[in-house]
C-alpha cells in the first residue's frame, strides 16, 4: 500500500446522487465508523470469561466535521439541510481516490465558540447521522 497523507479530503452531498455539491472550507473531518453489532453468549460454562458472537446488524456511525463559516455558501446550505429533515447522499473522497458513499441527515449544526483573546476563523461544527449502508469504492 502506498503512503499518503490525509490532506486533501473532499466532502460533498447531493439530493439525488446525480450531481454533488462540494462542502467548502472543511477544516477538520472525522469520517463515519463501521460497527459490527455484538451479541453476548456468556454462559455458566464459559469458564468465567465473557463470550460474544457477531450480531446481524451493522451500524454506520456519524460524520463529524468543522467547516469555515461563510453565510453566502456552504454554511447557508448546511443550515437549510439541518432544518429540512431530509436524508442527503454524502460522498467523502480520500487523497488516494477511495470514496465513502452513504445516506444521512444533518443531525447537529453548532457554531464553535469564540475567544476575544485568541481570534480565529468562525467555524461550524457539523454532525451527519448516517442511515443505511456505506459503500467503499
Amino acid at each position: 500500500m502506498a503512503d499518503y497523507t490525509d490532506y486533501g479530503i473532499a466532502v460533498s452531498y447531493s439530493t439525488t446522487g446525480a450531481s454533488f455539491i462540494t462542502v467548502g472550507g472543511v477544516k477538520k473531518i472525522d469520517p463515519p465508523s463501521i460497527k459490527q453489532a455484538e451479541v453476548e453468549t456468556t454462559s455458566h460454562g464459559s469458564g468465567g470469561v465473557k463470550t460474544f458472537i457477531p450480531g446481524k446488524l451493522i451500524e454506520i456511525g456519524e460524520l463529524k466535521m468543522d467547516v469555515a463559516y461563510n453565510k453566502d455558501s456552504t454554511s447557508a446550505s448546511m443550515i437549510q439541510a439541518t432544518t429540512s429533515g431530509s436524508n442527503l447522499i454524502w460522498k467523502i473522497v480520500f487523497p488516494n481516490t477511495e470514496q465513502f458513499l452513504f445516506s444521512g441527515f444533518v443531525k447537529e449544526l453548532k457554531p464553535k465558540g469564540s475567544d476575544s483573546n485568541k481570534p480565529d476563523q468562525s467555524v461550524l461544527e457539523l454532525t451527519i447521522r448516517c442511515s443505511g449502508s456505506l459503500t467503499l469504492s
